[in-house]
């Protein structure tokens, strides 16, 4: 039946071959097979939903499946369903005490959600319990490497290169546990013998570009730790050529800002903000400051100086109001004009999005809220037309030091 039903969806008879999956799955309820497939079709339907609903029960009605239940995560993962991704995790009874080969993948899953979460501490933990249960699951420990380098926890990163190394021959594991050696070094300031294991990789290095920026930006790092400033130049060079022409990024246009610049400036004039407020409820959000600058002006140091007081609360650095600025400009055909007759309910509704997604976690009280997005600088006067009474905070540095930092940067 699962023969049969693979050969009607090659042929692109979805109809009947979700006819025979079903009918696999009634005389063998227990089998995982017609029902992956069957969820395979349901997928190139576009129908995640019901893809995620048949794998699910799955779970609920029979013993836990490795092979379900991480199709389901991926499936999850991939179309951003987190309450179905939550709801795995628990149908599937994952525990930190327990260590269980067949589950190894659901954690390794479960870290990457905590850490899409910026909880990294449980994301750390997931991962670990991913090498508890198969301590050959080289996926885990390539993400705990990571993290916790990004971290700076250079002690547990040194203990999880000791135990990486008794288990792996491979050479492209070798090669990413020699980087993270490297990186130890660096963090212990042997710039010099963390340099040398750099150079050695990019003799030998895969073909994987992503990893060779990584090398290229540590080596960043320590040449400039070694005051070899012109081959520090050379290997930035280097690297901002190559991140230039990723295929990713050839999808942006370097005009298209500049052009959006230079009409905003023509929009944004008086005349048009009193219009636009004329129009709109005008709110008491005087305790609502934005912290706004060119990248590399120093926002961050601003950032770390406002956090320390106790009547400040900063949030964390996201698109809040530019994804909702979007989805307004979106409705409405990407027409700057339309929101001179921007009404009151379309104001309160992206007003109190934006405190719903960007306060959703914080404990306000009486603080004041700093939104510290460097690049809403551009967008300031949507921030007007939506919060008038908002502060703003610029924060302003040596433009040379600016364009020197940003080149440096690995954007």
């Amino acid at each position: 039946m699962i023969s049969q039903g693979i050969k009607s969806a090659n042929n692109k008879d979805f109809k009947k071959s979700k006819s025979v999956f079903l009918q696999a799955i009634d005389t063998q309820p227990i089998r995982y097979e017609a029902y992956i497939n069957l969820s395979n079709i349901y997928i190139l339907e576009n129908k995640s939903d019901k893809c995620i609903k048949i794998l699910t029960n799955y779970l609920l009605k029979n013993k836990f499946n490795e092979n379900i239940a991480n199709y389901l995560g991926k499936i999850c993962l991939n179309y951003n369903k987190k309450e179905d991704l939550r709801k795995l995790f628990q149908i599937s009874n994952l525990s930190f005490d327990f260590y269980e080969k067949e589950k190894k993948y659901l954690f390794y899953l479960q870290g990457i959600y905590f850490e899409q979460n910026r909880d990294f501490e449980k994301a750390k933990k997931s991962f670990s319990q991913s090498i508890y249960c198969d301590n050959i699951f080289y996926k885990s420990y390539e993400k705990i490497f990571n993290l916790l380098e990004k971290n700076n926890d250079i002690k547990k990163l040194k203990l999880f290169i000791k135990i990486v190394n008794k288990n792996f021959k491979d050479e492209n594991h070798l090669q990413t546990i020699l980087f993270y050696k490297a990186v130890v070094l660096n963090r212990e300031k042997k710039f010099q013998k963390s340099n040398d294991i750099l150079i050695e990789l990019t003799k030998h290095h895969n073909k994987n570009l992503y990893f060779f920026l990584k090398i290229l930006d540590l080596q960043i790092k320590n040449s400039e730790q070694l005051k070899m400033f012109e081959e520090t130049f050379s290997l930035v060079k280097k690297r901002n050529d190559i991140v230039y022409n990723l295929p990713e990024n050839k999808i942006f246009k370097n005009k298209n800002i500049i052009t959006s610049i230079k009409q905003y400036k023509k929009f944004y004039i008086k005349k048009n903000v009193i219009k636009i407020h004329k129009n709109t409820n005008s709110y008491d959000d005087s305790k609502l400051v934005f912290l706004i600058g060119f990248p590399r002006s120093g926002t961050t140091l601003l950032d770390t100086i406002l956090r320390t007081h106790t009547n400040i609360a900063v949030l964390e650095e996201q698109p809040y109001l530019l994804d909702l600025r979007h989805d307004y400009f979106k409705k409405n055909h990407n027409n700057l004009l339309s929101i001179l007759n921007i009404s009151r309910n379309e104001k309160d509704h992206i007003r109190n999005e934006y405190f719903n997604k960007a306060l959703k976690n914080i404990q306000i009280e009486d603080k004041i809220i700093v939104d510290k997005f460097p690049l809403s600088i551009i967008e300031l006067g949507f921030i007007n037309c939506i919060f008038p009474n908002a502060k703003i905070i610029l924060a302003l540095r040596n433009p040379c030091d600016v364009v020197l930092s940003c080149f440096f940067s690995s954007f």
